[in-house]
């Protein structure tokens, strides 16, 4: 316990060290003039969420996997490391095309539930028209709303009408980075559903392979898909296909309004093989489709594009399961892990970033202390204005789902 007396003294007695100016009483000096003064205290980590879910004619059974296990994800979410977390949750669909009965091609549909919505954040549904549903629910939810969970349970819900064009990635795009985006939610847009600061976990749902195209806010689709389910239409229009990579640089370079990089966790549940999250096409051992997944009999297609997309976020696969698995408890307590506690803080009101001492308490009560000069902590990003500095740890500093606390001490002069 020699270390923080030790540094006080050292501070106090010499001039510039640790980089900051030892007298509190010299002009520019931005030593702490009473170590009696308030220490900075970590901001609350924001993570919004963001479900895709697939509501075509065969994911009734998987959507009640996910609602029965929301629980469960919501509380490992709140293991937060010792830092108080807010969340914001919403939800959209998977269907951005649909047929019109004796069409010869699909439509594009992004005016409400009279078609389909389009990537916008959906309320509770219950029969109503889209007016109604809006006036009824909120789209957005708060993780400090009583009876939040339930009511994400009935968003999970979203029954099995949509289109047979799955298309997530194009739904997250409408979502986020369209008009949609830029229009309040007051209005029917998604406009404070992301908030500035905020991480974003996004969770895909689906039983069939990606099909998105990015044509435009008023292009139509090219691919011409069917109901005939011994063709996979999307699979052998795929050079037609806007790229994952494409989706990929899109949403991995998300930023806030103040221009600041958006960390996202992308994570999905998809048609791959339970295990070894294989994307191959089979016709032989398909249990609800002429057309599945290799080791995943109960989905509809294969998920080459799912799984590509998944590695790109994270070459280990860790973000990638199986929509075939007999339970999602395990599969959303990893997603939940994945998002729960980033390897920063922000904090504000710092005099010199020389002079912060971080403490992590271990879940056993022992403290791990982190600085810039013992290289706990490895990056500094300065805010301004309304933002907090952004602090974070190395990899010999880790943050843990499972510590107790994060406290913040300045070197100050007694």
């Amino acid at each position: 316990m020699l270390f923080f007396p030790f540094l006080l003294f050292f501070a106090w007695g010499c001039n510039s060290c640790l980089g900051a100016e030892s007298s509190p009483e010299k002009d520019g000096s931005k030593v702490p003039a009473s170590c009696l003064q308030e220490m900075p205290r970590p901001e609350p980590q924001k993570l919004d969420i963001l479900f895709v879910i697939d509501h075509s004619g065969s994911m009734i059974e998987e959507q009640g996997k996910v609602r029965d296990e929301l629980t469960t994800f919501m509380n490992e979410l709140r293991q937060t490391g010792g830092i108080d977390q807010s969340m914001h949750i919403g939800v959209i669909n998977t269907s951005v095309y649909y047929f019109e009965k004796g069409a010869s091609g699909p439509a594009y549909g992004n005016v409400g539930y009279g078609v389909f919505p389009g990537g916008r954040l959906l309320p509770v549904l219950t029969g109503l028209d889209f007016a109604d549903a809006q006036k009824q629910s909120q789209r957005v939810l708060r993780s400090d709303q009583e009876g939040f969970v339930d009511a994400f349970k009935l968003r999970i819900a979203q029954g099995t009408e949509g289109s047979p064009q799955e298309t997530p990635f194009e739904a997250v795009r409408l979502a986020l980075l369209s008009e949609l985006s830029q229009q309040p939610l007051s209005e029917g847009g998604n406009k404070g559903f992301l908030r500035d600061g905020a991480r974003l976990l996004i969770v895909v749902l689906s039983d069939e392979d990606d099909c998105s195209e990015n044509t435009g806010e008023e292009g139509r689709p090219r691919v011409q898909t069917g109901l005939d389910n011994s063709v996979n239409y999307c699979r052998e229009a795929s050079e037609q296909l806007t790229s994952v990579e494409e989706y990929f640089e899109l949403f991995s370079n998300l930023v806030d309004s103040h221009g600041r990089h958006r960390e996202v966790v992308w994570t999905a549940i998809a048609p791959v093989s339970i295990g070894e999250k294989v994307a191959e096409e089979t016709r032989l051992s398909c249990e609800e489709s002429l057309i599945c997944n290799e080791g995943c009999p109960t989905s509809m297609a294969a998920g080459f594009r799912h799984r590509e997309m998944a590695e790109k976020f994270d070459p280990s696969l860790q973000n990638l399961n199986s929509i075939c698995e007999d339970s999602y408890r395990e599969t959303l307590i990893r997603i939940a892990n994945m998002a729960n506690v980033p390897q920063y803080v922000d904090l504000k009101n710092i005099p010199n970033k020389e002079l912060v001492q971080i403490t992590l308490t271990r879940a056993d009560g022992l403290s791990k202390i982190c600085t810039l000069h013992n290289g706990g902590i490895a990056y500094w990003e300065e805010g301004g204005g309304m933002r907090p500095d952004r602090v974070y740890f190395s990899e010999q500093c880790p943050r843990y789902p499972s510590d107790l606390k994060v406290e913040v001490a300045l070197f100050c002069v007694s």
